[in-house]
This record gives structure tokens, sequence and C-alpha cells, in this order.
């Protein structure tokens, strides 16, 4: 198995971060987790991530061209996954002296989860679907507010 193409991490990306939990850092069928586990992880995030670019009326999946949109992703792909497959296979969390959890799994869901807050507010240096707002004869202004027309008539004060 290996990723779906709207998938915008990857088993590398994955092992970067997590792949001291198995030995020689690398996934396999013998590991826990397995390399199939790890794989439909990422492709569970990514659809996570789509979802939210496709209600944010990004372009889904974000092109190979948007870089710096396609880095962010990447990024929050690799995270996410990282932090649902600790959740599932190494609970264990520790506290600082403040009583607040340290542990690299909240570290990876929060920057999973600040991705997709970016998205959600729209501030992603993705493409944008077109087809957005497309009004004939300029019925909004640029705030979205609904323009009145200059000239207006009854129905039937037309003379004749």
């Amino acid at each position: 198995m290996a990723v779906k193409t709207n998938t915008y991490g990857s088993e590398a990306g994955v092992e970067l971060l997590i792949g001291d939990l198995v030995d020689g850092r690398n996934f396999t069928a013998n590991t826990v987790p397995t390399i199939v586990q790890v794989e439909s992880m990422l492709d569970q995030v990514a659809g996570f991530i789509n979802n939210a670019l496709a209600m944010s009326g990004y372009t889904v999946p974000v092109a190979i061209a948007d870089e710096a949109a396609r880095d962010l992703l990447t990024m929050a792909n690799n995270s996410g996954a990282a932090a649902f497959l600790m959740s599932a296979f190494f609970p264990q969390v520790s506290f600082n002296a403040d009583g607040q959890p340290v542990d690299r799994m909240s570290y990876y869901r929060r920057v999973y989860t600040d991705a997709l807050d970016m998205i959600k507010s729209r501030n992603l240096s993705a493409a944008v679907l077109s087809i957005e707002r497309i009004f004939a004869g300029s019925q909004e202004d640029a705030d979205g507010n609904k323009k009145l027309p200059l000239f207006t008539r009854a129905k039937f004060d037309y003379p004749g």
C-alpha cells in the first residue's frame, strides 16, 4: 500500500518525527505501528486537511506550485499522523512543574491543529476556487454588501 495522491505527508516524514520509536527508524510490516498503519493514518489525516481546505474555498489538492502552502500542509499531515499514531500506540504523557502536559504527541497535535486553524481562517497562500462570488453586473461591492441599482422603474411605468 502507498499513500493516496491527495495526501501531502509521507512515511519518511513520519519516520523523521517518530521513527525513534521503532528499530532502525524505519516502519515495516513487522514494526508497531506497521508501514500500512502509518500510510493509512497519513491518508486519514489528509482527508481532514482536504475537507477543511474544500470547506474554506481552496482548490483540493493544493498544487505543487503553491510551494509555501504545500510545505505547511506536508508538515501538518506528517505531524497529525505522528500525533494520532503516538496516541494509539504510545499513550504515555509527562507533565512539567506547572502540571501542563509536555510530550511530543501534544506538540505534533498542536502543529496539525494550528494548520487546520490557518486553513479555516483563510490564511493559507494557496489557490482559492475561482467560482466564489460571481455576480453579473457587479451586484455586490468589495465588502460583499448588496449594491442598489442606479436606475429603477416600476414594473408598469413603461410608456406605450
